[in-house]
């Protein structure tokens, strides 16, 4: 990791206290007169006052209505730039999705099979 003079801890670090991964993705939210947004972004790289992160996903909702999507690129009222930089505490990691293994298949009915995944369990 590039080496800043004027860095305080907080800016590379992210909620958790644990060094910022470039290429990971990581997560924030904010507040305004109402309006929830919640954005998720890949770290790309480091400045001086914070990290740059890719956007790839970004939401918003009024109080408790379902979140409506909002357009990545541009500077609108329902739009969120391509790249941010943020201060590393505002943000949580975002652990990866987990994947199946595809060797979990069990014998189901008529002889056919089902992923373990797929089969509720009483």
């Amino acid at each position: 990791m590039k080496e800043f003079t004027n860095t305080k801890k907080s800016a590379h670090f992210d909620a958790l206290g644990d060094p910022i991964q470039i290429n990971k993705a990581y997560g924030w939210s904010r507040n305004d007169s109402g309006l929830s947004y919640v954005t998720i972004g890949i770290a790309e790289k480091f400045s001086e006052k914070g990290v740059t992160f890719k956007v790839i996903s970004a939401k918003k909702s009024l109080y408790d209505y379902d979140p409506e999507p909002l357009q990545i690129g541009g500077d609108g009222f329902d739009n969120i730039k391509e790249k941010v930089n943020i201060k590393g505490m505002m943000v949580f990691p975002i652990p990866p999705k987990p994947t199946r293994n595809p060797g979990t298949f069990v014998r189901g009915n008529n002889n056919g099979f089902a992923h373990l995944d797929d089969i509720e369990l009483d």
